[in-house]
């Protein structure tokens, strides 16, 4: 038995009739498929197989993206949910020009996104939002690990050159604000560990940053 908000979905927005098949996950990383047994009231589906999603890419991603205006970070989160981010963790950087004042609500709507999103794009797990970090956060968070910092300012490593001695399992990929980082910011990345890369010629918005990135590591690192 569907929620009755995926009912509504499947009944008044995609408009499946009685006996049709469809794809339920459970946010474990498996499909479901299913049959619509009952269409009056709450939607009742029979379980029909279940297998392995293989809609996830194979290095998991969290994407540290920084808070940013309008409702630009919410296509960064529909596209990075899209692209196979992991993971996603709004923070604030010293160039952030927009501060939630209230970041519950703020993250609440990004997770509702990141929802939406990973039904259209039929992932096997909805990616979860984490809650608003300082920059200082994001440093403890990093340590140890496989980092990638998007920096306009490399000119010498790309993201080709630093994944053509492998791929990880696992890595975090940090995305500046607007006015990208500061430069204690970026100097106390690399104290971190963390690799700056060049996304190439073009100085990317924030928003398209994480996407481009995500796309390369999957080509680069999933597709054979």
């Amino acid at each position: 038995m569907l929620d009755p908000e995926q009912s509504h979905h499947l009944r008044d927005v995609l408009r499946l009739e009685m006996g049709e098949q469809v794809i339920l996950s459970d946010n474990s990383g498996y499909d479901y498929t299913a049959r619509i047994m009952s269409l009056d009231g709450p939607v009742i589906c029979r379980i029909e197989g279940r297998a392995r999603g293989a809609s996830e890419m194979c290095v998991a991603v969290t994407v540290y993206q920084a808070v940013i205006k309008g409702d630009h970070f919410d296509y960064a989160v529909q596209k990075m949910v899209e692209t196979g981010a992991a993971a996603i963790v709004p923070y604030l950087a010293q160039r952030c020009v927009r501060r939630p004042k209230n970041p519950e609500k703020f993250v609440e709507r990004a997770q509702r996104i990141a929802l939406e999103a990973a039904k259209q794009c039929e992932r096997s797990v909805t990616p979860p939002v984490g809650p608003i970090c300082d920059f200082s956060e994001v440093l403890e968070q990093i340590r140890n690990g496989f980092t990638i910092f998007a920096y306009e300012r490399e000119d010498r490593r790309t993201l080709r050159s630093l994944l053509s001695a492998g791929c990880p399992e696992r890595a975090a990929l940090i995305v500046g604000p607007e006015g990208g980082f500061a430069p204690e910011e970026t100097e106390a990345l690399l104290e971190a560990g963390a690799h700056a890369v060049s996304l190439g010629p073009r100085i990317l918005r924030s928003e398209t940053a994480a996407p481009y990135v995500l796309a390369q590591i999957d080509y680069a690192c999933c597709t054979e």
